[in-house]
């Protein structure tokens, strides 16, 4: 199971790449929407979710104005991950994948899954995931089930 958290705001900020103001000069820009106002404190809430080969979570809805922490990310969004996890893959041996987010990574949270999960996958680096940093991948614990078992 892959898993990310993503912020979702009322509004959003002006992307001069993929919005533009058509306008003769500034003035005239000014007029029609050139300034773009942001609210202070925007309203905006905080949604996690899990996708997998056997289809995808429902979504974590956090509390209005909730951020992740470790420890709302231990205390409520890994035990809905298992639920969920299990759920899918109907109680059957399957694998858990997160980023290098701080919380992710808090000893605590790392007990915590090497206790739970079968398999564990997680990196070590506070960066999202790319294809080309495979490399910075620790497979937590994989390669000595293999060993122990003989295979997956």
């Amino acid at each position: 199971m892959f898993t990310d958290e993503k912020i979702f705001t009322r509004n959003g900020y002006f992307n001069p790449k993929n919005d533009a103001v058509w306008a003769n000069n500034r003035n005239d820009a000014n007029e029609y929407g050139g300034i773009r106002e942001r609210e202070k404190y925007p309203v905006s809430i905080m949604v996690a979710l899990g996708a997998t080969w056997n289809g995808i979570t429902v979504p974590f809805f956090f509390q209005r104005s909730e951020r992740l922490n470790g420890k709302t990310y231990l205390d409520e969004l890994l035990p809905f991950y298992q639920m969920e996890g299990d759920r899918l893959f109907e109680h059957q041996n399957w694998g858990f994948q997160q980023d290098g987010a701080s919380c992710h990574t808090d000893k605590s949270v790392k007990k915590w899954c090497k206790k739970k999960f079968k398999f564990l996958f997680y990196f070590e680096r506070q960066v999202a995931p790319k294809f080309a940093r495979v490399e910075s991948v620790r497979l937590f614990d994989l390669e000595q089930y293999i060993q122990q078992r003989g295979s997956l």
